[in-house]
């Protein structure tokens, strides 16, 4: 985000210098290379084929009651590989 002609933010200079003076590193996911966070890629090519590349958003209201019902369905109805592919218990 700019503001008064300074980029502000989580990955703004000022930001990465807070970081570096209390003793924070800063690791970033190597542009093109999907392979260093598996998980969040995994569930980002989920959410696209069977939320965004199936439904046509007619209104910003409608998608997001399209994505919130995609999002109960993902956390909550599913079954999970990680729990012996059960649905979590609500």
């Amino acid at each position: 985000m700019m503001r008064d002609g300074r980029e502000h933010g989580p990955n703004s200079p000022e930001a990465e210098a807070r970081g570096c003076t209390n003793g924070m590193t800063l690791d970033f996911s190597r542009p093109g290379k999907p392979t260093d966070n598996a998980y969040i890629e995994a569930l980002n090519g989920r959410y696209r084929a069977e939320c965004l590349n199936t439904h046509w958003f007619l209104t910003l209201a409608d998608a997001r009651e399209r994505l919130e019902e995609w999002r109960r369905y993902h956390n909550e109805d599913r079954a999970h590989g990680a729990i012996g592919d059960k649905p979590r218990s609500r």
